[in-house]
């Protein structure tokens, strides 16, 4: 698209895409196409809003008033679910439903976005898929080695009971 189209003059139902880099805004419309249209219509705008662990997050703003967090490479796999999440959210109250690390919701401005820890997303993905997240495994593997390398609490000599 050479020019932008006056938001006036936008069909009822257009998605607003909020950003202008070609590969992602293809990569985006891929993955939207597998997505059921009962969602699809439900998005207003997308915006990209990249973490530092996820450079292609996107914030998705429903016309519901709710907004989910997706990286556009995995919004054909997590965005069916959100009509059945949508259902669990209270009506009228806007929510923030979280599909970067899992997928998990919360009320819009009860938890900082910008400030979950790494932590809380791991836990969520763990909790998710029942599988410890990479990072998780590097933590367990770490330890193990630590313990493996401290020495074991053995008297040599058991029998040396002089010096008490």
């Amino acid at each position: 698209i050479s020019e932008p189209t006056a938001a006036d003059s936008m069909p009822e139902t257009h998605i607003s895409i909020e950003f202008s880099d070609k590969k992602l805004i293809k990569e985006f419309a891929l993955q939207i196409e597998k997505v059921p249209a009962s969602v699809k219509k439900n998005i207003k705008t997308v915006q990209l809003t990249p973490s530092k662990v996820t450079p292609d997050l996107v914030t998705l703003t429903m016309h519901d008033g709710n907004k989910i967090l997706v990286p556009i490479s995995h919004i054909a796999k997590k965005l069916p679910y959100y009509k059945g999440i949508q259902s669990q959210l209270e009506e009228g109250v806007p929510s923030v439903v979280d599909m970067e690390a899992g997928i998990f919701s919360y009320v819009e401005g009860a938890q900082n976005e910008s400030s979950s820890s790494d932590e809380e997303k791991q836990k969520a993905e763990e909790e998710a898929t029942g599988q410890p997240t990479e990072q998780a495994a590097e933590q367990v593997t770490e330890s193990q080695e630590q313990e493996s390398a401290e020495p074991q609490n053995s008297t040599e000599n058991p029998g040396n009971t002089e010096n008490r």
